[in-house]
């Protein structure tokens, strides 16, 4: 059985709470993981509360229309990644992991119904096969406006996007950096061309400023840098990463319910 580590370490104090910065691991030593300190146990429980209430009118989180293949945790953490008590704290540095949605229309749902009468009607509409590209672009429409995925995470390092058609665009939404958005963006998970999903990028805080490039295989990036330092303290929320992938339609609908009010609490 392994042993409990004894040496006593410390993290950064959560700014303006009273609380203990101690790290008494009782955690397996030789692992990547470390028990929390009470102060980042703190720090991540208010961020994602406040997460949760800039959430809380979204409109998949309301009736039965919507199935969650992924909720964010609020759950109090019981490790995290040891040696991060040296930077800046990251949700995604815990064993809760990051602030994220991953939500289905319901298959008996208005949205879940329409789409299968569509496919139905793709696939029983020609006597032969369906062409590969139309079929591309039925599964692309029907993902992008049957799923919805919302990644958070606070002090990033960089951000980027890929766009291989092009159709890009800037929001000026108060109480943000930047939105930039576009069809046909590459995956988080990778994949090309064929796994392409339909995306916008929110960004709040300190960043760099970046433009759009075309690249010489004609798509376009975009890419840019967090300004967060490792200075103390290292529990505060210096920029905020969000990235919402589903169709434009309701992308406008989540843009006008997040309240950005809520979230900029977090950076002061």
């Amino acid at each position: 059985m392994a042993q409990t580590a004894k040496r006593s370490y410390t993290t950064d104090k959560f700014p303006g709470k009273e609380c203990n910065n101690v790290i008494d691991n009782k955690l397996d030593p030789v692992g990547v993981m470390r028990s929390p300190s009470e102060c980042e146990v703190l720090f991540d429980h208010y961020v994602r509360v406040t997460f949760d209430e800039a959430f809380s009118n979204l409109f998949f989180r309301k009736g039965g229309d919507w199935a969650a293949n992924e909720l964010p945790n609020l759950d109090q953490i019981k490790a995290v990644g040891k040696g991060t008590e040296i930077q800046c704290f990251r949700l995604r540095d815990t064993d809760k992991g990051d602030f994220n949605y991953d939500m289905q229309a319901h298959p008996t749902s208005p949205n879940g119904i329409t789409w299968a009468k569509r496919y139905d009607s793709l696939t029983h509409s020609s006597s032969g096969p369906v062409p590969y590209e139309k079929l591309k672009q039925f599964f692309y429409d029907a993902k992008t406006s049957t799923r919805i995925v919302l990644y958070t995470d606070i002090n990033a390092v960089s951000a980027s996007m890929t766009f291989y058609k092009g159709g890009h665009e800037i929001l000026k939404i108060p109480n943000t950096f930047l939105v930039i958005r576009g069809p046909y963006v590459a995956a988080n998970t990778g994949g090309g061309e064929d796994n392409v999903t339909e995306a916008c990028l929110v960004l709040i805080g300190k960043w760099k400023s970046a433009n759009v490039k075309k690249e010489s295989d004609g798509t376009f990036s975009f890419q840019t840098d967090g300004l967060a330092t490792n200075a103390s303290p290292h529990l505060r929320v210096q920029n905020i990463y969000m990235r919402i992938e589903c169709n434009k339609e309701m992308q406008d609908r989540l843009l006008k319910e997040i309240d950005f009010a809520k979230l900029n609490e977090l950076l002061r």
